[in-house]
């Protein structure tokens, strides 16, 4: 299983593996039966802003505002295609062995927007807690390497709607350091928000 050091040599091949997994994915005729629509989402992240209130108000002013600016964004992009998505794309999810790269867990596989997997991965190469600047770079790079060899794949694709979907798996990375209460996770749940906020407003090209 590819892991967490984003300076492994396996960890840049992994993005460009995904985003070729993805691509086909989202091309194939799958039709599975769940749907994953962003308003759940959303959902989720608002049942959250009384904890966030209670133990870190910063970050709970920082989310309801992102929540606001998300869903202002999402008014004012058409809806995307729905595609067959695998639903939990994260580089925790494959497998490298001898060279080669392998898929795992698509137990949340359903129907959802192009940009879902997209924003999901995207968002879970950025580290809570860098050791040094190689990592923040080397997921920069991940982050690159990955949309540019989807977009190459997929070129005619609609994702207008990819940095609410970014903005939107930053949030829930804010929420989970929250419920884990790991320590110095007040600095990293801010660092996701803001970051999320400066996605949110970045042109995807």
């Amino acid at each position: 299983m590819v892991g967490s050091d984003r300076t492994a040599p396996e960890f840049l091949p992994a993005a460009e593996a995904a985003a070729r997994v993805l691509a086909v994915v989202h091309e194939s005729d799958l039709q599975p039966e769940g749907e994953l629509p962003v308003d759940r989402e959303l959902a989720r992240l608002d049942t959250v802003l009384d904890q966030f209130r209670l133990v870190h108000p910063q970050a709970y002013l920082m989310l309801r505002d992102l929540l606001v600016r998300i869903r202002t964004r999402l008014d004012h992009t058409v809806e995307e295609d729905w595609l067959p998505t695998h639903g939990d794309m994260k580089y925790d999810q494959l497998i490298h062995h001898d060279g080669a790269f392998s898929v795992i867990d698509f137990d949340y596989c359903g129907m959802a927007e192009a940009s879902y997997d997209l924003g999901k991965f995207c968002a879970h190469l950025v580290p809570s807690q860098p050791k040094g600047w190689e990592d923040s770079y080397a997921a920069e790079e991940a982050r690159r390497i990955f949309l540019s060899t989807y977009m190459d794949m997929r070129p005619d694709t609609s994702l207008q709607r990819f940095q609410a979907y970014e903005a939107i798996n930053l949030a829930n990375r804010a929420m989970t350091l929250m419920w884990g209460q790991m320590s110095g996770w007040e600095w990293a749940a801010e660092t996701m928000l803001t970051l999320a906020l400066e996605r949110l407003n970045t042109p995807l090209r």
